[in-house]
């Protein structure tokens, strides 16, 4: 599996990513390199930390490909929530009840706190956009971060479903962990009326230290071979997947 990564900068205007958004689609269409990441199949990597956090819904309950998430109601990562949240009214037939029938709605900053081991993580965000309650969906504006890093800004899953013609969007993002775990803060934009945040559901996996010096991204060009390496402080976002093997991939 080859995967297409985007850095992140928490120091980046949205001008300056708008401008690397570009330049990164143009490259994707033009280039003749290839990134090659090479994976030991002779052994299962087995996460140390595997969350699934079902966002609005309480207890345990399994999604259609078997796996089983928990509900953030009272649990150790949002403590505070110990009320329920709120139900899509209209779910697409195509969608799956788990994590997408329920959401966590914030009118105001809230962080998830997450006690993890030191590595890489995968952090992936769920949202299905739809009205919940009185809360309509279109009136969803929000940016979400991880310490120093701005995952989403301004960000509205309504209009970015609608232009792509999903029924629902999964943002995933490469963070390294030092100590003190992982905190993902969800903030309501100020410049828009009735704002507010939500999620459906956030996972968060162990991967192995593909970036490390002693395990470099190779790219081979028309110059040769070109090594690259990962700074630990450096956030990705994966941008696109490419199966090259052609099997079925587990989640």
């Amino acid at each position: 599996m080859d995967l297409g990564f985007l850095f992140l900068d928490q120091s980046w205007s949205l001008m300056q990513l708008r401008s690397l958004l570009c330049a990164s689609f143009a490259f994707l269409l033009l280039a003749t390199t290839l990134v090659v990441v090479a994976v030991d199949n002779s052994t299962y990597y087995v996460p140390r930390d595997d969350i699934l956090l079902n966002c609005g819904a309480s207890g345990q309950a399994s999604s259609f490909d078997g796996r089983s998430w928990t509900g953030d109601t009272g649990t150790r990562y949002a403590p505070s929530l110990n009320a329920g949240g709120f139900d899509a009214l209209r779910l697409d037939p195509s969608v799956s009840t788990v994590p997408y029938s329920t959401a966590r709605v914030f009118t105001s900053p809230f962080t998830y706190r997450f006690p993890l081991s030191a590595g890489r993580k995968f952090i992936r965000l769920h949202f299905y956009p739809s009205d919940y309650s009185n809360h309509a969906a279109s009136d969803a504006f929000f940016s979400v971060t991880s310490g120093p890093y701005t995952l989403l800004h301004n960000f509205s899953a309504y209009l970015t479903a609608d232009a792509l013609n999903f029924a629902y969007l999964i943002r995933e993002y490469s963070v390294n962990v030092s100590t003190g775990g992982l905190n993902l803060t969800f903030t309501p934009s100020t410049t828009h009326p009735n704002s507010y945040a939500f999620i459906n559901g956030i996972e968060i996996v162990s991967i192995p230290d593909l970036f490390s010096s002693a395990t470099p991204l190779l790219v081979d060009g028309d110059d040769g071979h070109i090594v690259y390496t990962i700074d630990p402080d450096q956030a990705l976002e994966t941008v696109y997947r490419l199966n090259v093997v052609g099997k079925q991939l587990p989640p």
